[in-house]
């Protein structure tokens, strides 16, 4: 034992095994370490482009991170989500850059079997900016291109989304627009038996009735002089003639009749022999600034900011002629304002358009086109003056109503519009041929342009009653309102045969009977005032909120009719900015009364239905226009979250887009969107104010990261 000892001395001090930790002596330095934890840094799938760059803490909230929020500036990921890893972008650009090899291949395949003509249509396309799957979707799905030399089916028609049939909540025995032959011709079966209505109403056009089973995109406008002018002397933007060619013919045949600024003819023949006393550069960059928002050909042709978008050229061109121009007043340059500031309207910066509207009505007071012309000798020269008028006052008239303010123009032109029937030349009509079909039908353009006119009369009359600043609360005596729906009643009753609710088929004359039912509902909605109410009609029948509840119901009911049935025969992808106005009333109101009781099956589908298909309507509208887009955005977003699962099986947004908030500097609009109750507060409905409050919640919800709360701001702008 002793050796041991001794032994242990020798080599050194004895090791001494650790004794046991006490828990108070442990408690201290867990409580330390539990306290650090939450400290500790939460990592992001990808950082943004501009922390990625500086080398900083990025808290991957989206659309902007807090680190770009506080300092101001662009925040940009190049992964489409937040769940997307840096490894997941470069997978999914690999899959795109092999989608659009695949297409280059496609297109090459498809190339050498076209023949020359529809290969000069497709060279075209390029020209205008197409991308390469915008012209694959044109060749697969033979638009225009290949009904040039094969023969549409001659029965197809689009379908409704959600539910495929008429809603039967429509299908009422009242409803004009189901005695059309538009209708007949798309759901002859079953409806005609269950409502018992005649096939064959008394009165037809004599039209052949392709024009009813092929969508009006399809159609070409005959005119040898429009497709052989030289537009290229006009413009400095580009020579090439067969672009801008392509990008005129877009709009006379989508836009020119919604806001008709000049007589084609006299233009066209301007255009051609060079006469500046009805045609300039001015307004042919204005023409064509407007035309490329409805040439499909012209990619994202709805961004106006764009300046690689050939209709920002346009424009471009168009600011700096008026700068020189600009105190000129002559014809040209009053249309020329006017259509401009269409284009801004449309693009949701009307507040920077409003000058454009102001110069035209000083020019035309300058010119005293509303006056008798006949002093004029040059019959041309009259000719264009007297239309000019009339299509100032229309416009002008649309200004007023549509933003809650009295029209600039109260008394319309002195020169009476011509019988369409007797003076058709006056007007100029559009002379279309289909695909396959070796006969013409005519537009019915001068019809239209006079009973569109004459309804603008009364619009104008309802504007100037109900916006005088006056009238603070937005009342009407009762006879004043009674007056005015009779009036309109006799406008609809006195139309012509081809404006008939059975003969109407065209695009432009859908969106009329759209406009008389939107117009209709807007006046039986507007309150009576009783104390400037005539003593001799009685309000008190408690008989009359019945009937007034019942002609709610049933402009409704024809309204949404109408809406229906233009994208069965013709969808909404054609640019028609006019819809925006419809599609957001009906849609809108689909909602409300989606949200404001508990409604069976059957009436869900319906509502459900109708939503998804103004939604899709403002989508596809917003491929042309800026303003669509936004009204789109505002629509989506008061969707539900079940309810936006509907959606996306009819809408493929783009998903980075899809997070990025709505560009307020884009939208300054003070249309004020039909949505309940603006008319008791306007200002808040506005556009303008509408998009700035989604877009700071869209700002505010990227510091959130609950569903709950992410929920809860994203239908704040509800309120």
């Amino acid at each position: 034992m002793s050796q041991s000892t001794s032994g242990a001395t020798a080599s050194g001090p004895r090791r001494i095994a650790p004794g046991p930790i006490s828990e108070s002596a442990s408690a201290p330095a867990a409580a330390q370490r539990r306290g650090r934890l939450p400290s500790r840094r939460i990592g992001v799938s990808v950082a943004c482009e501009a922390c990625r760059k500086r080398k900083t803490r990025c808290s991957g909230s989206r659309p902007k991170c807090l680190s770009c929020v506080q300092k101001g500036i662009d925040c940009h990921y190049t992964s489409a989500n937040a769940t997307e890893t840096n490894s997941g972008v470069l997978k999914r650009k690999f899959r795109e850059v092999k989608e659009k090899t695949s297409d280059y291949e496609e297109f090459y395949d498809s190339l050498r079997g076209l023949p020359d003509t529809d290969s000069q249509a497709i060279f075209q396309m390029i020209r205008g900016g197409a991308d390469i799957k915008t012209v694959m979707r044109q060749i697969r799905e033979g638009n225009l291109l290949l009904q040039l030399s094969l023969a549409p089916e001659t029965q197809r028609r689009y379908e409704f989304p959600f539910v495929t049939t008429m809603p039967a909540a429509l299908l009422t025995r009242d409803n004009l627009y189901l005695r059309s032959l538009i209708f007949e011709v798309n759901f002859h079966d079953e409806n005609q038996q269950q409502l018992n209505i005649p096939l064959n109403p008394n009165s037809r056009t004599g039209s052949p009735q392709y024009i009813y089973t092929q969508p009006y995109h399809s159609a070409e406008i005959v005119n040898t002089r429009l497709s052989t002018v030289d537009i290229s002397r006009w413009t400095a933007v580009t020579a090439d003639n067969e672009l801008m060619r392509a990008l005129l013919h877009a709009y006379f045949l989508h836009e020119y009749s919604s806001y008709t600024s000049f007589q084609k003819d006299i233009f066209i023949q301007a255009l051609t022999d060079g006469d500046e006393r009805f045609c300039s550069s001015l307004l042919v960059n204005a023409v064509l600034a407007e035309a490329s928002h409805c040439y499909n050909g012209v990619q994202h042709r709805e961004q106006f900011w764009n300046p690689e978008n050939i209709g920002y050229r346009f424009l471009a061109e168009f600011r700096r002629l008026w700068e020189l121009q600009s105190e000129r007043t002559d014809l040209p340059t009053l249309q020329a304002a006017m259509i401009v500031n269409g284009i801004y309207v449309n693009n949701g910066i009307d507040k920077l358009g409003l000058t454009y509207l102001d110069r035209a009505i000083a020019i035309a007071e300058h010119l005293q086109i509303f006056g008798d012309n006949s002093h004029i000798e040059d019959k041309t020269l009259r000719h264009a003056r007297n239309f000019t008028a009339w299509c100032l006052y229309k416009y002008q008239t649309i200004m007023g109503y549509y933003y809650f303010k009295v029209p600039m123009i109260t008394t319309p032109p002195v020169f009476a519009l011509p019988d369409p029937y007797l003076e058709p030349s006056w007007y100029g009509d559009f002379i279309l041929k289909y695909p396959a079909n070796n006969t013409f039908t005519s537009l019915y353009f001068p019809h239209f342009f006079n009973a569109d006119a004459k309804f603008k009369i009364l619009v104008n009359a309802i504007a100037t009653s109900l916006f005088n600043p006056e009238n603070v609360e937005r009342t009407l005596p009762v006879n004043v309102k009674s007056h005015l729906r009779a009036q309109l009643e006799s406008w609809l009753a006195g139309l012509s045969v081809p404006l008939h609710p059975s003969n109407i088929v065209f695009p432009a004359q859908l969106r009329l009977h759209m406009e008389y039912h939107a117009t209709v509902l807007g006046l039986l909605q507007t309150p009576v005032d009783n104390d400037r109410s005539s003593a001799s009609i009685s309000i008190s029948n408690p008989n009359d909120n019945e009937l007034l509840q019942e002609a709610n119901s049933a402009a409704m009911i024809r309204l949404e009719t109408i809406v229906r049935i233009y994208y069965l025969r013709h969808s909404y992808e054609s640019c028609n900015t006019y819809l925006t106005f419809f599609l957001s009333n009906v849609g809108f109101a689909a909602l409300e009364r989606l949200r404001s009781s508990e409604i069976d099956h059957e009436r869900f589908k319906h509502l459900m239905s109708t939503l998804i298909l103004c939604i899709k309507g403002l989508y596809d509208q917003g491929h042309h226009v800026h303003v669509a887009s936004a009204v789109y955005r505002l629509l989506r977003n008061r969707l539900l979250p079940q309810d936006l699962r509907f959606l996306q099986g009819y809408i493929h947004w783009n998903i980075t887009e899809d997070d990025d908030p709505l560009i307020i500097s884009h939208v300054q609009s003070e249309w004020p969107i039909p949505i309940v109750g603006r008319e008791k507060d306007p200002e808040a409905a506005k556009l303008e104010n509408l998009a700035r409050r989604l877009n700071e919640m869209s700002v505010d919800s990227s510091r959130k990261t609950s569903e709950e709360n992410e929920s809860e701001t994203r239908y704040e702008v509800m309120k």
